[in-house]
Order: structure tokens, then sequence, then C-alpha cells
């Protein structure tokens, strides 16, 4: 019996053991995975600091944005960026900050910005190409460029936003035809194209955006010619069309600008 309890206390004490190592073991893991994730948050932290810093130095020739200073916090003393509670940036808001220069046509700075929500750099002067590269903006609701110089054709690769919900281009130099492909772009509830250089057909396979509450292509004289019967569509209850000479703010086209009254519907033609 001796032996026996011997032995039995020997394998308790084993077991044991044995749990306090597995134990030991997983709490290991856990510290571990924790510092892993932490390492890699600071990285994507210090990658969107590099591109907004780089977004400055193409953009910012009048010292607008002097407070972008790397020794400083990003998310509570520049101004125009917004954080969410873990320190990505989700808005970018330069409206009339006498910017000029070229937007960056840099993948991997978009990339690395990819929690963007909300990007304004309405009434500057800024020329230039429009980034196709910001397709990569997978959660990006508001895009504002409006109020411009630039002068380019519409990025067909934005059909990847699906999640934007409001888009303002008006007062540019756009030329060339309207994208087929933005038909893609699910989640649209405003566009505003107008005071452009835009030409060609609408496309039908616009019809399919189903969200679109608000949308003006005003103000496209070329437009208007390639569609001189292209009015105001009864089935979008705020809708401009390139043979309107101008169009109003549109409602709801970005949660950083003004509110505005909701203009008329223009008359079906």
């Amino acid at each position: 019996p001796n032996s026996h309890s011997l032995a039995r206390s020997l394998a308790l004490a084993g077991c044991a053991r044995a749990g306090d190592s597995y134990v030991a073991n997983m709490i290991t893991v856990a510290l571990l995975a924790l510092s892993l994730a932490s390492s890699a948050l600071a990285q994507q932290l210090s990658a969107q600091m590099t591109s907004l810093l780089l977004l400055r130095g193409a953009i910012d020739g009048n010292g607008a944005l002097s407070s972008w200073n790397p020794t400083t916090d990003m998310c509570t003393a520049w101004e125009g960026v917004t954080c969410d509670g873990a320190g990505m940036v989700t808005g970018i808001n330069l409206q009339d900050k006498g910017l000029q220069g070229q937007i960056p046509l840099d993948e991997a700075l978009w990339t690395n910005l990819s929690t963007l929500q909300n990007f304004n750099v309405a009434n500057n002067a800024l020329t230039g190409f429009v980034p196709p590269q910001m397709s990569v903006l997978k959660d990006l609701e508001y895009l504002s460029v409006g109020s411009n110089q630039l002068e380019s054709v519409l990025p067909a690769s934005w059909e990847a936003l699906t999640k934007v919900k409001g888009v303002d281009m008006s007062g540019n130099k756009l030329y060339g035809d309207l994208p087929a492909e933005w038909s893609n772009l699910a989640s649209l509830q405003a566009l505003d194209l107008s005071e452009n250089n835009l030409s060609g057909a609408i496309p039908a396979s616009w019809s399919q955006l189903s969200a679109l509450e608000a949308a003006s292509l005003a103000g496209n004289a070329q437009l208007c010619t390639d569609n001189p019967n292209a009015g105001a569509d009864p089935s979008v209850p705020v809708y401009y069309g390139p043979c309107d000479a101008t169009s109003p703010q549109l409602p709801d086209i970005n949660p950083d600008y003004p509110p505005v009254p909701a203009p008329t519907p223009a008359p079906a033609p």
C-alpha cells in the first residue's frame, strides 16, 4: 500500500507540474501574441505618419500644415487629421488651406492610409492628375476634391470604392468619358461632377446606382452637346443634367461641408 501511495503521489505531482507548465506556456504565447500585435500597430502608425508627411511635402508649399510635425501626436496636434480609438487615421480635412501641387500618385502612400473614411481637399489650388491609386482606400466614405485645378480623366479604378457615399469633383478641369465602371459604387448617394470638361455618353450602367439620391453633371458643355436631351432625370430626387448651366451644392455630399438647404429638384425634361 505504501508503494502504491507513493506512486500515486508521484503521478499527481507529475500532472501538477505538467499543468503548471501548460499554463506557463499559454501565458507566454499570449504575451508574445500581444507583443506582436502591439508591434504591428506601432509599425502601421509609423507608416501612416510617414505617408502624411509625404502628402504634406507634395501639396503644402505655403506652410499651412506646419502643425504636421513628426515630434507631435498626429491624432491630436495635426490640423485636419482625425483618428479612431486605436490611433489610426480616419479623416483628412484640408478644405480651404491654400494648398498647391499634385495629389500623390504613390499607391504605397494610399495603402498605408487605407483606414481613411473621409478625404477632403476641396477649395484649394491643387493641380495635375486625380490619383487612380486612391482606389485602395476600401473604407472611404467621402471624397472631396472639388474647386481645384485638377486636369485628368475620371479614374475607372475608383469602382473599387464600394463604401463611398459622397463624391465631389466639381469645379475642376476634368475631361473624358464618364466611367461605366462606376456603376459598381453601390453605396454612392451623392455625386457632383459639375463645371468640368467631361464628354461622351452617360453610361447606361449608371442606372444600377440604386443608392444615388443627388447628382449633378451641370456645366459640362461638351457632355451636353453629346447628350442634347440629357436634362434632369426624374428617377433621381436631385439631378442636374449636363445641359444645366450650374447647380447648387448638393446635400450630404460631405459631412465637413456646412449644411445647406436641399436644392429643389430640376424639372423633368
